[in-house]
C-alpha cells in the first residue's frame, strides 16, 4: 500500500468523522435528540408522580431543555445562512 493512498484514506476518514460527529448540521441534531431525551424523562416523571407537577427534578429538566433550544437556536444562526439554508433553519428552529 503506498503511502498516497494511506494519507488520502486518511483525510476521507477525518473528513468523514468531522462530518458525522462535529459539523454543525450534527451539533444540531445531537441536540434535538438530546431534547427529545429529557421530555420524555420529564413525561415519565409527570405520569408517575399523580401528585404534583412542581417535582424539582421536572424544573430542573425544564431548564435543560430551554438551554439546549438556547444553544441550538445560536447554532442555526451563527453557521446557517438565512436565505441558502432556509429549509434547514424552519426544520430545526426551535
Amino acid at each position: 500500500m503506498s503511502i498516497t493512498a494511506l494519507l488520502l484514506g486518511a483525510l476521507i476518514g477525518v473528513s468523514l468523522a468531522y462530518y458525522f460527529l462535529y459539523s454543525p448540521k450534527a451539533r444540531v441534531e445531537r441536540l434535538w435528540k438530546e431534547i427529545l431525551v429529557v421530555a420524555q424523562k420529564i413525561g415519565e416523571l409527570k405520569k408517575s408522580s399523580d401528585t404534583s407537577y412542581d417535582d424539582p427534578v421536572v424544573t430542573i429538566y425544564e431548564g435543560v431543555i430551554s438551554k439546549k433550544k438556547k444553544m441550538v437556536a445560536a447554532l442555526l444562526e451563527y453557521h446557517f445562512d438565512r436565505e441558502k439554508d432556509e429549509k434547514f433553519r424552519k426544520e430545526n428552529k426551535p
